[in-house]
Formats: C-alpha cells, structure tokens, sequence
C-alpha cells in the first residue's frame, strides 16, 4: 500500500514538474518575440502628442480638392510612425496571454480582449496589458483600441508604446482629421498597480461659435 502511494505522488510530482516547465518554456518563447508587440517609441514622446492638433486637422475638408486634402493629411505627425499595430493585433488571438519582458521583476502580458464581431461590436477592438504575481493577475489598463461611431462617423483610436513605463495616446478621428484625447505615461510600482505619472487631456469647448478642443 505504502509503495502504491509513493509511486502516485512521485507521477504527481512529475507531473506538476513538467506542466511547470512547459508554462516557463512558453512565457520564454514568448518573452523572446517581446519586441515584436512594444509599440512605436513616438506615442512616449509628450511634444510628438502636442502637434497632433496642428498638424492633424484639415482646414476645410468639405471644400477643398482631394488632393489638397489628401496632403494636408501627409503632413499629421501620425505619417511618422512606423509600428504597424493593426497587423500585430490582427494576429494575435482573442484572449490568449503574450507575455512580456518583466518591468521590476513583474510579470506583464498583452491579451486582445475585444475584436470586431458582425452585429454587436462591427469594427471595434481592444487590447489591454496586464501585471501578474505570483501567478496573480494584479492589474490592468487599455492600451490599444479602436471604437467607431457609426452614426456620427466619428472614431477613437488608442496607441501605446512599452519600455519601463507604459505610455497611451488616446485621439479622436473626424471628418476634420485627427485631434488629441489623452496621453498618458504609467509606472508600474512595486505592488503590480499602475500608477499615472504624467498626462494630457483634452475636451472640446464651444466658443465664440466654435468648437475647440482644450488640453492640459
């Protein structure tokens, strides 16, 4: 009886020693490609996020020529970025975990919560970054989205970019071009929280008969 045990919790010993190493070989592999989904260093740069407004924005975007337009738009500071994120949260999996490489010995993965799906969300996604110790998801923040209005023709689109901050820049898309929402720049502190170091945001005012769109 005693040798039948010894040899169910020595299988159950192994077992639990591969399934373990199996985890830590993926978390490698993938902390490996990490590079691969850091997001455009430009989106950390407070001053890249201040030109958004003038150079984004198209004067007269109901009146002018498509070509005038069309270069008005070639001169937003957007064109300068050159991360492709559409094409990496194309390919990523709705929910699976893509871990990074660790931030202050915390752990970190990606996982694309929301991709479009015909009727409910048509052309909306998300991916959002997540802290974890211990094996314990700790906290979480929305780092890259995408949300359409399809009855004002107007969208949102948020961009990230990860080193041993994580930075967000949130703007709004109109017929008019682009204006800023919200920058931000996060540490993560020694508990697994974000914390907002610094910001931008903006709202719109009506005045004088105008819209502006007022950030500090």
């Amino acid at each position: 009886m005693k040798e039948k045990l010894f040899i169910m919790l020595l299988c159950f010993f192994f077992f639990n020693l591969n399934a373990e190493i199996k985890d830590t070989s993926i978390k490698s592999k993938l902390i490996l490609d990490s590079k691969n989904y850091i997001g455009d260093e430009l989106i950390s740069k407070k001053e890249f996020a201040k030109k958004i407004d003038l150079s984004c924005t198209v004067a007269q975007p109901y009146e002018g020529i498509d070509k005038e337009i069309n270069e008005e738009r070639k001169k937003c500071i957007f064109s300068k970025m050159t991360f492709d994120y559409e094409n990496i949260v194309d390919n990523m999996k709705l929910n699976e975990k893509i871990y990074l490489t660790p931030i202050n010995g915390i752990n970190l993965f990606l996982k694309k919560t929301k991709e479009p799906n015909y009727p409910d969300n048509l052309l909306d996604d998300e991916v959002k970054i997540y802290t974890e110790m211990n094996d314990k998801v700790i906290d979480q923040l929305i780092i890259y989205s995408n949300e359409y209005d399809m009855d004002s023709y107007s969208a949102k689109s948020q961009y990230y970019f990860i080193d041993n901050h994580i930075y967000v820049l949130s703007s709004n898309i109109l017929e008019e071009g682009q204006t800023l929402n919200f920058w931000g720049k996060y540490s993560i502190e020694n508990n697994g929280k974000f914390k907002l170091l610094e910001s931008i945001k903006c709202h719109y005012l009506f005045k004088d008969g105008k819209e502006m769109n007022v950030c500090k």
